[in-house]
């Protein structure tokens, strides 16, 4: 009986320095309390610091064999196509590498850009071919699209290739049309420049002619790009620039008129170009406001936003026979809810007249801009008056209705 209790008091006291070893290890390796389990955090921390992050590691071993993607152009400049015309270029991707080279198209800005690959694996000292066609989905203005590749190549796993370029009709004028206004039996002249873009030659004008040669007449001269149309990505490109000169001759009746100018030129694109020339001749009357622009006929009624009204003030200089009292009227507006007021009627000396003319935008008008060029229904207001030289008066109005801009946009 000694012995078996003898044996369990030793299981007991050899137990008990055991666990007493094994718990001051536990503890040292697990901390139990919140100062120990704060203090073991920072340490390991401290531990993890001094090992180099994932960036800091090397991201090829330059020992083994790799591709190394090469690139002959990046972006390539097709400068000016005309209206319509689809563009078609190819890059040329070489591997400089010693092991194959893999290509795979990602991304491509456009769908108007269609994207081909010789090859997908282009083994080492080889090439490879992009060829990239595209077509605008509208013409005019600068165009740039790209495309993104992805690689295999440790330093380069992506890359972009872009063309751009400008898209423009082959021929354009500015002003168009040609707008003149003059006092019957008087002279009067306005001009507009043209811009040539053919790629291959430089276009020269050889002549210009009228529908109606007896009232109007043109002379050209050939000009330079102006550092405004430097600043303009579509003008800059042109490759013959060209000032006109259109003159009203005296003699034409009194009355709003519809002319045209062909142009004809050397160009292989656009050989014959036609530009329209409007405009009013007047009797006695002149047009004033700071608004109003004389040689173009057309009366600015700015921006205006939906809510606030917004008036413009003219005034209409005239003579009237002596024996005639001056009377004005509306006799049409377009659009309808312009709203024109007749002011008062100012008689001066010597039969000279003033009527006072007020156009306002109203609070409810319609959204969106002006057409004064609209050949069947132009943006305009017209007087009549019982005067035969100005027995009717016809004013082109430009303007943009917008709503109205809030703080949070």
């Amino acid at each position: 009986m000694r012995t078996i209790i003898s044996i369990i008091v030793s299981a007991l006291i050899i137990g008990g320095v055991f666990g007493y070893i094994a718990g001051d290890r536990l503890a040292n390796e697990y901390p139990y309390s919140l100062e120990q389990e704060k203090e073991y955090l920072a340490k390991k921390a401290a531990n993890r610091s001094d090992e180099p992050e994932p960036e800091d590691q090397p991201v090829m071993d330059s020992t083994k064999p790799h591709p190394t993607v090469a690139i002959d152009l990046e972006t390539y400049d097709f400068g000016v196509f005309e209206k319509e015309q689809t563009g078609e270029h190819t890059f040329t991707i070489r591997n400089t590498g010693d092991s194959s080279l893999t290509l795979e198209v990602l991304n491509k800005s456009c769908s108007c850009t269609s994207v081909d690959l010789s090859r997908r694996s282009v083994p080492p000292s080889q090439d490879a071919r992009v060829t990239m066609k595209w077509k605008p989905n509208n013409a005019g203005g600068s165009y740039r699209q790209g495309v993104e590749i992805g690689t295999n190549d440790p330093a380069r796993p992506r890359f972009q290739l872009f063309v751009e370029g400008v898209y423009s009709v082959p021929i354009i004028a500015q002003p168009n049309p040609v707008q003149i206004n003059a006092f019957s039996g008087q002279e009067a002249s306005n001009q507009t420049r043209i811009y040539f873009f053919d790629k291959e030659k430089e276009v020269a004008i050889r002549e210009i002619t009228s529908d109606d040669p007896e009232h109007f007449a043109a002379t050209f001269v050939k000009s330079e790009l102006t550092e405004e149309n430097l600043k303009v990505n579509l003008l800059k490109s042109a490759k013959a620039v060209y000032d006109v000169t259109v003159t009203l001759k005296p003699g034409m009746q009194i009355g709003h008129f519809k002319n045209k100018l062909i142009v004809r030129s050397d160009s292989d694109l656009e050989p014959e170009m036609t530009i329209p020339v409007n405009g009013q001749v007047l009797g006695s009357l002149a047009i004033t406001s700071r608004d109003y622009n004389e040689k173009t006929g057309v009366l600015d009624l700015g921006t205006a936003f939906r809510g606030t009204p917004v008036q413009k003030q003219l005034l209409l200089r005239f003579k009237a026979p002596d024996d005639v009292t001056p009377e004005f009227k509306v006799e049409s507006k377009n659009p309808e809810w312009l709203n024109v007021t007749l002011g008062s009627l100012i008689a001066a000396q010597e039969g000279n007249n003033i009527q006072q003319v007020t156009i306002e935008i109203p609070a409810d008008a319609n959204l969106g801009a002006s057409d004064v060029n609209d050949a069947d229904n132009p943006s305009a207001i017209v007087l009549e008056s019982n005067i035969p030289a100005i027995a009717t008066i016809r004013i082109p109005v430009e303007y943009v209705v917008q709503e109205p801009v809030t703080s949070g946009q």
